[in-house]
């Protein structure tokens, strides 16, 4: 029963590192989407680039 509490706490403090790490994949990401979108409607990339950006911005939201 120890054994088993000690690897649930560590199990606990293993996911919420990741969980600190999956805020801040999304917060660069969703940043990385409003510099696309700034560079969009500057002339400096394409509507297919900005759409690329959606997409995988929409796909790390999803995790």
């Amino acid at each position: 029963m120890e054994l088993a509490h000690h690897e649930a706490e560590h199990n606990l403090e293993v996911n919420q590192a990741e969980l600190e790490i999956a805020y801040e994949l999304k917060r660069v990401a969703e940043e990385h989407l409003g510099m696309m979108q700034l560079s969009f409607s500057v002339g400096e990339i394409n509507l297919m680039d900005l759409l690329k950006a959606q997409s995988r911005t929409q796909h790390n939201k999803r995790y």
